[in-house]
């Protein structure tokens, strides 16, 4: 899916860099993308140490 994803995303980079005036919208779109990879990355960084924390907190009981 992000393969698919990632691909879909060159072939419309590779459209607005072949047409003139698109640098602009272009950086914009690289921000876009880089912030939402970001958030993309944080969220599972969250999820595996919620998934980490898991097993410490059902062995505290006992």
């Amino acid at each position: 899916m992000l393969v698919t994803f990632l691909s879909g995303i060159t072939v419309i980079l590779w459209k607005l860099i072949n047409q003139p005036g698109y640098a602009i919208v272009f950086s914009h779109f690289i921000f876009i993308l880089r912030q939402l990879l970001f958030l993309m990355l944080k969220q599972g960084n969250e999820f595996e140490e919620i998934q980490i924390q898991k097993p410490d907190q059902a062995t505290e009981p006992f």
